[in-house]
């Protein structure tokens, strides 16, 4: 029997030629994942002095830009090698993340973040600008430092709000021009309650759609300002800013802005287009404060005579005049115009943050939320934090117990305990036992119903493993003979060690209560539970799931050792071998044709056979079937579709975006920002 070696370049070239044929014009990449677009979870710069209960927005701006000169005479191009009298430019796209809200003393606080250039998907401060909107209206600049940045600093720091991006903001909220208020109470014929201070011709283009056309220049421009004329009068300026929305619920919320303009000089006319796209608004709107400000700014302005009434009562966006209320902030209200730095003052104390609980799962310990404690301490306040390592072997209701014992030792009560695998099944006994500690629990790939899994000995699993990847491995000589070989030899050595955790051992007390139909679990899903529920699932792709566990056990899902990466890696080295045996059959190298043929079929078997033993026609981390992961009875499930495998899911992003929600939106835990 000849030895795999020898078609190991025919196998390498099938499998280019089957990359290649897979990519599409349209971008997408045959069998990849294309899931919806998540919610950036958080930011990489915390602003400490932002009221977490107050209004406030975040969201993420894409903004590309077109220039078109059209000469009087003509100029050489470079490019071309010929006169033209038509240039265009196309400016590179600018990412950012923007979040804005008030500070304790009603300051508007605003931060910008580009995008990230790096690795691993971290946002990284770039431009680093704090903007602090005084009581003046002038927007004063610092850095991530606290030292003042002057307006007119050439490197590229933005002059004003960052949210100026979006077109005059200067209202009474931070939301204005961005969320409006829809009042009608027809589905079917939607109407904004008003324009918010928009002025601009309003249609619709269907129901869910909203554009308000505004002028740029002219006797009154959208700024509200005098008409800007070009250098020559003759050939005045002219342009449209057009926003359009999105109906969300009882909101219509801001998804582009379209601004085109047009100035002439003798020389040249100059026609720009800027395009700005908004991806996962986040708001908050707090209807008392907003009131309030209004309020305040509509006395102000009758305080200061007819004047001030007519700007109070222009259609027109108005600055924000926020007054003095107590004596001792006096100074602090001061304009602070460019080049003098703002009065020194302390902040009020953060607000008391909540309690909390992160529980591991079998066979681990503290240390599996090592990613996932600091991206949500960056994000929220947190009051009492434990993550506590108990012995997860131990039968669950003793460690359950054990958990009780550390969580009354704190004196604290109200926690909300976040547990993965069996460790939401351990967090779900301490609140059904002990409802005065528990404020909530939130599960991640916990085995409600019991793990399939659970129901093999660990040698019958491990020799059927192992079976199936000496059939893939055969005739290798060393991993890297082929991609086959790599396959085979990874899962052996990265894998199999972790899934024999979930099979049964007599000497693993915990895997009984992980069996489906076990007395643990039917006694934790016959108990009543008063505390509030979330269950989290994460439900990969099924293919070359064993590799994508190997990868997750080891790295990050998304870094270039991780499961994502790997489980790619391993459709890539299947795309090749089919390709090399078709290839190989049209030119009539059977032998070849049978090898290829061969090691795509092992691996086709390696899927079937672990799909069979975990979840056979069900979703699935990998470990833990689709069904068994929904809460039972839950207030919200929050499935997470293309997911990470199940040793993957405590590190991941996805997982993160998921918790943030969760304990944003079902448990109000005071945000940071």
């Amino acid at each position: 029997m000849p030895t795999r070696s020898r078609y190991r370049l025919v196998a390498m070239a099938a499998g280019a030629a089957a990359v290649l044929a897979a990519c599409s014009d349209d971008g997408f990449v045959a069998g990849a994942d294309v899931a919806p677009a998540q919610p950036r979870a958080m930011m990489a710069y915390s602003e400490p002095s932002m009221d977490p209960a107050d209004t406030y927005v975040s969201m993420e701006s894409d903004v590309q830009s077109t220039t078109t000169v059209t000469l009087a005479q003509p100029v050489y191009d470079a490019s071309t090698g010929q006169p033209t009298t038509q240039l265009t430019f196309t400016g590179a796209n600018d990412s950012r993340t923007i979040e804005a809200g008030y500070d304790y003393y009603d300051r508007v606080l605003s931060n910008t973040y580009r995008k990230p250039d790096g690795v691993n998907g971290e946002y990284g401060v770039a431009d680093p600008v704090r903007t602090i909107k005084t009581v003046g209206s002038d927007y004063n600049q610092y850095d991530a430092g606290g030292s003042f940045v002057p307006a007119d600093k050439p490197d590229g720091a933005v002059h004003t709000s960052p949210l100026t991006v979006l077109g005059p903001l200067q209202g009474v909220s931070i939301t204005q021009g961005i969320v409006i208020e829809d009042a009608s109470s027809d589905p079917g014929t939607p109407r904004p309650q008003s324009t918010g201070g928009l002025d601009g011709e309003v249609d619709f283009p269907n129901q869910g759609t909203m554009r308000i056309t505004s002028p740029l220049f002219g006797e009154t421009s959208v700024l509200g300002a005098p008409a800007i004329q070009s250098a020559d009068a003759s050939r005045p300026n002219q342009g449209t800013l057009t926003r359009t929305y999105k109906r969300h619920g009882k909101n219509w919320v801001l998804q582009e802005v379209v601004s085109e303009a047009t100035a002439s000089t003798s020389e040249a006319t100059f026609t720009t287009r800027e395009v700005t796209r908004l991806r996962n608004v986040r708001f908050r709107i707090n209807k008392e404060k907003e009131a309030k400000r209004q309020k305040t700014t509509r006395e102000r302005a009758e305080a200061a005579g007819p004047q001030g009434r007519q700007a109070s009562s222009s259609s027109q966006l108005q600055s924000v005049q926020r007054p003095c209320e107590q004596s001792y902030l006096t100074e602090l209200c001061s304009p602070i115009g460019p080049g003098r730095e703002p009065e020194p003052y302390t902040p009020p104390p953060p607000p008391a943050g909540s309690n909390v609980v992160f529980q591991h799962g079998i066979f681990s310990n503290a240390g599996t939320w090592a990613r996932m404690d600091p991206w949500l301490s960056q994000r929220f306040y947190f009051n009492t934090k434990l993550v506590p390592s108990l012995s997860s072997t131990d039968r669950l209701y003793n460690q359950a117990t054990d958990l009780i014992g550390r969580i009354s030792a704190t004196g604290q009560n109200n926690f909300v305990l976040v547990g993965h695998s069996q460790g939401g099944l351990i967090s779900r006994s301490v609140a059904q036992r002990r409802g005065d500690l528990a404020r909530g629990v939130v599960t991640i790939g916990s085995p409600h119903q019991g793990a399939l899994l659970a129901r093999n000995g660990r040698t019958a699993l491990a020799d059927f493993l192992n079976g199936q990847l000496n059939r893939l491995y055969f005739g290798c000589s060393s991993p890297y003979q082929d991609p086959g070989c790599y396959v085979a030899w990874f899962i052996s050595n990265y894998a199999i060690d972790q899934v024999l955790q979930y099979a049964i051992d007599a000497a693993v007390p915990a895997q009984i209560d992980l069996q489906p139909g076990n007395a643990f679990v039917g006694q934790l899903n016959s108990t009543p539970e008063y505390f509030t529920r979330v269950g989290i699932q994460s439900y990969a792709d099924k293919r070359f799931i064993l590799a994508r566990l190997g990868g997750d056990a080891f790295c990050n899902p998304e870094s270039g050792c991780g499961g994502r990466a790997f489980a790619s890696y391993a459709q890539w080295a299947y795309n090749g071998f089919v390709g090399c045996s078709v290839i190989a059959s049209l030119l009539g190298y059977w032998n070849t044709a049978y090898w290829c043929a061969y090691i795509s079929r092992r691996m086709d078997d390696v899927d079937r056979g672990w799909d069979q033993l975990t979840a056979p026609g069900m979703t699935s981390d990998g470990i833990v079937q689709g069904p068994s992961q929904v809460y039972p009875n839950a207030n919200r499930q929050y499935p997470i579709n293309g997911g990470d495998s199940h040793v993957g899911e405590t590190k991941s992003d996805k997982t993160r975006d998921r918790l943030i929600t969760t304990l944003d939106g079902e448990f109000a835990v005071p945000r940071r920002f």
